[in-house]
Formats: structure tokens, sequence, C-alpha cells
């Protein structure tokens, strides 16, 4: 038994003679294998804090004015206007931290519209999604009807909010069939309407008119526990009313 403890004692002295040797001979061998341990990223140090204007973009509020200020082929005087009263009427209705600077960043620079960020805002809240297209086609149906390219970015918002195929095209057609005949009737009195350049002071006192009109035609959209509102007839009567602005 002693003779075994013996040789197990002097394979384990070689050992360490064999490795002793070795690390004399490459030292930078294993300095380089410590210094590839030491440079994985580490996870809490890579992480650093969101600012202020990327939080607000991923509040609801922000991500949909960001969506909205990104529909193509739409005035955007009219864009800013619906985003702002879309600001408004949040903090009249809800309590929460004010990004009122971020906000005005938003709408004067405009923002990434990023969906996911819509989609975790509105978790649990697929009401509250289908309602946010049904604004989209009221933006988009502004000047009475839906182009290609803005049917498709559309599609495209209501495909990343996983919304059902029958819910968003009751609504689409409810927008279509609703617009087809009274843009026909208003086509060329469009045509034949003509305005005179405004001077700055002018142009203040429309976005003024504009926000009037907006808030007027918005302001039970954004009521999500309002069953009875109508997107085409609040459509309509924005519709009309920028007609005849």
């Amino acid at each position: 038994m002693e003779f075994v403890l013996l040789i197990i004692a002097g394979a384990v002295v070689y050992y360490l003679y064999i490795s002793l040797q070795e690390y004399l001979k490459n030292p930078l061998k294993q300095k380089e294998q410590e210094q590839k341990i030491s440079n994985f990223d580490d996870p809490y140090e890579a992480m650093q804090p969101e600012s202020l204007q990327e939080r607000y973009l991923g509040t609801e509020l922000g991500a949909m004015q960001a969506v909205i200020l990104s529909i193509p082929n739409c005035k955007k005087e009219y864009l800013t206007t619906i985003a702002q009263c879309m600001g408004e009427w949040y903090r009249v209705h809800y309590t929460a931290f004010d990004y009122r600077p971020q906000e005005k960043e938003l709408l004067e620079h405009g923002g990434e519209a990023d969906y996911s960020k819509l989609l975790n805002a509105t978790y649990a809240e697929y009401k509250k999604r289908l309602n946010f297209i049904g604004l989209m086609l009221v933006v988009m149906y502004l000047d009475g009807k839906l182009d290609g390219e803005e049917r498709e970015f559309l599609l495209d918002v209501a495909a990343h909010l996983s919304l059902e195929n029958t819910d968003f095209n009751a609504l689409y057609d409810e927008f279509e069939a609703g617009f087809k005949e009274v843009y026909q009737e208003d086509t060329q009195v469009e045509e034949d309407k003509t305005k005179q350049e405004t001077s700055t002071e002018e142009s203040k006192d429309m976005t003024k008119d504009l926000n009037e009109i907006f808030k007027e035609g918005l302001i039970d959209i954004f009521d999500y526990k309002n069953q009875n509102k109508s997107f085409l007839d609040s459509a309509l009567k924005l519709y009309k009313s920028l007609r005849d602005f």
C-alpha cells in the first residue's frame, strides 16, 4: 500500500515539475490565455442607460407619434398637428412622466417608427392596437384617398402589431367603401380650389386653425373605452373640414 502511495506522489511531483518547466519556457502563452478571459464582454458594463428621448419613444404615446409622423405622402403639417393633438389628449387623460421636451424634439425632427416598441407599449391591449390602425386610416384618408405606398405602410404596421386579418379587413373595407363615392364627388371641387401663399404670420394662424380642426375631429378616437365611436365618421368629418379649410 505504501509503495502505491509513493508511486502516486512521484507522479504528482513529476507533473508539477513538467508544468513548471513549460511555464518557464513560455511565460507569454499563459498571459495570453489570461488576457483572452479578461477580454470577454461584461454584459453589465455594456448596458448603457437609455436617454430620455429613447425612453419617450418606448412609451405608448411616443411610439404612436413616431409611426404617425412616418406616414408617407401626407402633408407634414397635418401629421405634426395630429401628433401634437395626441400629446395634448394623453396629458389630460393619463398621469405619466412629462416628456414634453422629448415630444417637441420628435415633432420637429421626426423619429424612426419602431413597431416593436409600439407592440411592447400596447402589450395585452389588442383593442388599442386595432384602434390605432383605425386612427392611421383616418390620417391617410385626409386627402380622400389611399395610395399604394400608404397602403403598404399600413399593412406593414398591422402585421407587426399582430392584428387578425378579419379585424383589419373590416376597417379597411369600411373606409374604402365610405370614401369612394365622397371622393369622386369632391375631386373636381378640389382640383378647382386654389390658395395664395401666406405670410409667416398667416401660417401661424393656419396652424392654429388646423389644431382646432384636428382636436375636434380626433379627440374621441383616443378614448379607447368608447366603443360607440366611428373611425369612418371622424375621417369623413375631418376630410370635409380640411376640404373647406
